[in-house]
């Protein structure tokens, strides 16, 4: 295993390769490889490197930094860069975390201050992990999706893209669906679910009406428009290509994900309950037949268990109440708790004076780009001003929004126009945390599991999470009357099943919402903008946040380092598992043009 500070040397030594082919180049994988076992590279490597590895600075790309002033530059390179990242969730801290690292390994003389704003006070505190971990277990009352997700990290198989021509009929059904299941759900206990139930759900009510504001109708709208746009334009065909981008970044996101364990020590692996293997569930032998077929496809080990075989592995699948089951084994997958991922890297962050992390009170309320007075004698350098709950403010160079469904709402207050790149919206989705009786200190499902759109995994030795759902639903309200009745009626129907001689307690009225920022076209939307210089988005990971987000952190970071250091513009990000994808796949400027 190569640490994390000489992968991102390495990833940084080739980050102007051109590639041929965005998802697979053999000559391209190989020479990395040989050059990667051979030599750790810095970026003072670059000009010794033979043109083999080095291409002229590519064209294609638009810049963006034809608007600055260079005098300006010149001066920004003689102090640190401020730079204020907004959300403290997983795109939040691991795109601060990134830029720290990226710019340590390419220029370390160049000091950096990232300032990481997140709202709920709930995400950290100043107690250590060990002490505060049974009063998170008990309450997991942060509202941030990555802390009430199921704690899967599937590098594969499960990237279904949402955003193509039969999504749409799908959509239709299952609304139709649920407001027939949320009329009659007084007698929910009596249902058999002999049908998979509905995992869409819209409410244009809750996106449109009288209590919804303008900035908000203008992101349902945006984000609609692109929506259905991406889907009549996509097909099987090329919803099985976006499919193989999705699993790249996620295949490079594991081994992100290898290279903080690393960094963090083994200890970190058993806090955040890392385990191999997951196994999913489906109604019929096509389905199973058609994940095995993408597992083959993109180069994923699954096999196909009997009931006996996956009964073995997990015995309470015996117990959900679906007839004529078949498993898929995906052997390679991961689950690991990911807010207690974030709280190892915060608390790491504590100990780091180049980034400060301010949570419950550092609420931020308003970001707006500061208006040019060349008539000061004393004008500020900075570009940005982020104002606070408690009144405070305080100026910054940069701006990352990272604040999930919220990075909309913000982009909004500095512009429709930077807003029009950012078409993220809501995907509201349910978690019921189930406690369990058990003696044993072991985990208390062997496995992670997937049945009828919904994940399922141990927490700790007696909780285990159910997730799921997708409905579009308006922005968070998180009042439990707001919610659908369907979504909690289903996963406490299944907990009941599946778990109900061990539940320590009744989960009735206990499921929480929980609502994950989804972009059109299925892709994390990530770097910088034509529309605003120095404005950088890390959002839109929709259900797959803490499946990506550390790969795309590296390209946030290789997009904002660049900039800050005046680098021509390149072609291609470097992921951390030394492939390349085109920046123009990620980047906010693909949603400039309807």
């Amino acid at each position: 295993m190569v640490i994390f500070g000489s992968t991102l040397d390495i990833i940084t030594a080739f980050a102007g390769l051109k590639k041929r082919n965005v998802l697979h180049h053999t000559s391209y994988s190989t020479r990395v490889g040989q050059v990667a076992s051979n030599t750790i590279l810095s970026w003072k490597h670059l000009q010794h490197l033979p043109s083999t590895y080095v291409t002229a600075a590519p064209t294609r790309r638009l810049s963006i930094r034809h608007q600055e002033d260079e005098s300006e530059r010149a001066k920004l390179k003689l102090g640190n860069a401020k730079i204020a990242v907004i959300g403290g969730g997983i795109c939040g801290v691991t795109a601060a975390s990134a830029i720290k690292h990226r710019m340590l390994s390419i220029a370390p003389d160049h000091k950096i201050e990232i300032v990481i704003y997140e709202r709920d006070e709930a995400a950290f505190s100043t107690e250590t992990l060990n002490q505060s971990n049974m009063k998170r277990l008990l309450q997991p009352t942060w509202i941030a999706a990555t802390a009430r997700n199921c704690n899967s990290l599937v590098p594969g198989g499960a990237m279904h893209i949402m955003s193509q021509r039969s999504t749409l009929a799908d959509i239709a059904r299952d609304t139709v669906s649920e407001l027939y299941l949320s009329l009659t759900s007084g007698n929910a206990d009596q249902r058999d679910f002999s049908d998979s139930p509905p995992y869409f759900g819209v409410n244009l009510n809750r996106c449109l009406g009288m209590n919804v504001n303008n900035n908000e109708r203008k992101c349902f709208a945006s984000f609609i428009v692109h929506f259905m746009k991406t889907c009549l334009m996509t097909g099987s065909k090329e919803a099985e290509e976006r499919g193989h981008i999705m699993v790249q970044l996620a295949k490079a996101n594991k081994c992100a994900f290898e290279n903080y364990l690393s960094l963090y020590g083994k200890e970190s692996s058993k806090n955040i309950g890392l385990r191999n293997g997951f196994i999913s569930v489906f109604r019929s032998q096509k389905g199973a037949a058609n994940v095995l077929k993408e597992g083959k496809d993109f180069g994923i080990e699954m096999k196909q268990l009997s009931m006996t075989e996956a009964v073995e592995i997990e015995p309470k699948l015996a117990n959900l109440p679906i007839q004529n089951m078949h498993f898929v084994h995906r052997v390679q997958d991961q689950t690991a708790d990911c807010a207690e991922f974030i709280r190892i890297m915060i608390n790491s962050f504590y100990e780091d004076p180049d980034i400060t992390y301010a949570n419950g009170n550092m609420a931020v309320k308003r970001v707006s780009k500061l208006k040019r007075d060349r008539s000061k004698k004393k004008e500020s350098l900075h570009r940005f001003k982020v104002e606070l709950s408690d009144g405070s403010s305080d100026e910054f160079d940069y701006v990352v929004l990272a604040a999930g469904a919220y990075t909309p709402l913000f982009a909004h207050q500095l512009g429709n126009s930077l807003a029009s790149v950012v078409p993220v919206y809501p995907l509201r989705g349910y978690s019921l945390t189930v406690f369990v009786n058990k003696k044993s200190e072991s985990p208390y499902l062997q496995t992670g599991l997937s049945f009828d759109g919904m994940y399922c995994s141990s927490v700790s030795p007696h909780m285990v999470r159910l997730a799921g759902f997708g409905e579009i639903a308006g922005f968070p309200d998180y009042n439990k009357s707001s919610c659908s009745k369907v979504g909690p009626m289903v996963l406490e129907k299944y907990a009941k099943a599946a778990f109900g001689s061990d539940l320590a307690k009744d989960v009735k009225g206990t499921t929480l919402p929980c609502y994950r920022p989804i972009s059109p076209d299925d892709f994390p939307i990530v770097g910088g903008t034509a529309k605003m210089p120095r404005v950088y988005f890390h959002t839109g990971h929709g259900t797959l946040g803490w499946t990506m987000a550390m790969a795309t952190a590296h390209c946030l970071a290789q997009d904002i380092c660049d900039d800050i250091l005046g680098i021509q513009d390149r072609d291609d990000f470097v992921l951390p598992d030394g492939t390349s994808l085109d920046r123009s796949i990620l980047s906010p400027d693909r949603f400039s043009f309807i």
